[in-house]
């Protein structure tokens, strides 16, 4: 007989997401989703997503439903125990939103498929992490939102039972700079370490790929696709050992892509 622990140390898990930039997008947690049979009473007004987050709490505050495959969240760029779950309330910067974390367990792993909006001129090779404040942030069940106070772009995040969706609003975008999606699978903290990676361009508004890890999970296999809500204009893939270009597919240990859309 397998252990439910020994099962997810060895589990591989398929991941879909789905990136949009700006356009109409009304909350897709569709506001309340967890009412009273009896009185239609709106229960999810109890719910604070930012309970534990705190102290050693080992909580995030993202979006995901229950027993959903993904948990959208996001990741401070920051190690340590305090930020297993890749957030932690004292931090004041975001580095990107990640698909995968763990919740109240202080097990510093997972992390995969971080996507990151930003301001680019071309290939992603600084830091495009951001400072934030919890005035400018929001969360409710199922749903996150936060002001990226170094770009001033608006980050919302909702989850489906499979699925990750982002919405980013981008304001005017800077001389020289184009609005952009950079993914990182490179990303990593705590425990968690990248031993393969891999993204491939499917078309214009989609591309797909893997992350597979060590850490807690000795040999974790995360597999996805991602579509746009339009098409990128240009793009770069780049890893550890590949200078920037504009491949369609590239395979390493810490692949990254940026994708840059017109204003």
């Amino acid at each position: 007989m397998i252990s439910r622990r020994d099962m997810l140390k060895r589990s591989g898990a398929a991941l879909a997401g789905l990136a949009a930039v700006p356009g109409a997008w009304q909350r897709l947690d569709g506001g309340p989703r967890n009412q009273s049979a009896a009185s239609g009473q709106d229960l999810t007004r109890h719910v604070d997503p930012f309970v534990g987050t705190g102290q050693h709490g080992h909580t995030f505050p993202g979006a995901q439903v229950p027993f959903g495959m993904v948990q959208l969240s996001p990741d401070n760029g920051e190690n340590g125990w305090d930020w297993s779950s890749g957030y932690h309330w004292s931090s004041d910067r975001i580095a990107g939103f990640s698909h995968t974390h763990l919740s109240g367990t202080g097990i510093g792993d997972m992390y995969d498929i971080l996507f990151m909006p930003a301001f680019t001129s071309g290939p992603p090779l600084r830091d495009l992490s951001s400072s934030f404040s919890h005035e400018q942030e929001r969360a409710s069940p199922g749903y996150y939102s936060v002001e990226l106070l170094t770009s001033g772009i608006i980050a919302e995040l909702t989850a489906t039972k499979r699925v990750g969706v982002h919405r980013y609003a981008y304001p005017q975008s800077p001389p020289r700079t184009m609005p952009s999606i950079v993914v990182d699978l490179g990303h990593t903290l705590n425990w968690d370490r990248p031993t393969n990676t891999l993204i491939t361009i499917e078309s214009p508004t989609s591309i797909s790929g893997h992350r597979m890890s060590t850490g807690w999970a000795p040999d974790q296999r995360i597999y996805f696709a991602a579509s746009f809500s339009r098409p990128f204009g240009s793009h770069w893939l780049v890893s550890e050992w590949a200078q920037p270009a504009q491949r369609n597919q590239l395979e390493g240990e810490r692949v990254k892509g940026c994708f840059q859309f017109l204003p």
